[in-house]
């Protein structure tokens, strides 16, 4: 078994901040499953048994934009500003809110990734999941 198949590819998108917090988020929701392992290496500075060197690398260069703040898991931008990763309902729950409106209504998937980012919030798949979610909207 690789741990590489653990720790998906991922895309790093740039934005503005803005410390804003969404009506209905959620305060203690699990986290996606490779922000996971992550959050369990920020935690415990430990790597999985299994680890290859090339693996335990990846792993730490990840792991290094990321801060941990009374268990909650944070990104750190390059400008130093932190993002509080999201589990999926919570970003579920951020897509329909600031794509129905709360932003400016109906926006695309990339203006919609600097939005939530501008909010403060961050998850592994934020960009893709805006493009497809954008792409299903009815009403566009």
């Amino acid at each position: 078994m690789t741990f590489s198949g653990v720790l998906p590819k991922r895309r790093f998108t740039k934005s503005a901040a803005n410390a804003r917090v969404f009506s209905g988020a959620l305060p203690k929701a699990p986290l996606m499953l490779c922000d996971q392992d992550i959050l369990w290496h920020v935690r415990n500075r430990e790597y999985p048994e299994q680890a290859t060197e090339n693996d335990r690398r990846t792993l730490r260069r990840l792991a290094w934009e990321y801060v941990l703040d009374r268990d909650i898991l944070y990104k750190r931008r390059k400008d130093q500003v932190l993002l509080r990763c999201v589990d999926a309902v919570e970003a579920r729950q951020i897509l329909e809110e600031v794509h129905e409106g709360v932003c400016g209504a109906y926006a695309n998937g990339f203006t919609m990734a600097r939005q939530i980012m501008r909010f403060g919030y961050y998850w592994s798949t934020m960009e893709g999941d805006c493009i497809s979610y954008a792409k299903k909207c009815h009403k566009c």
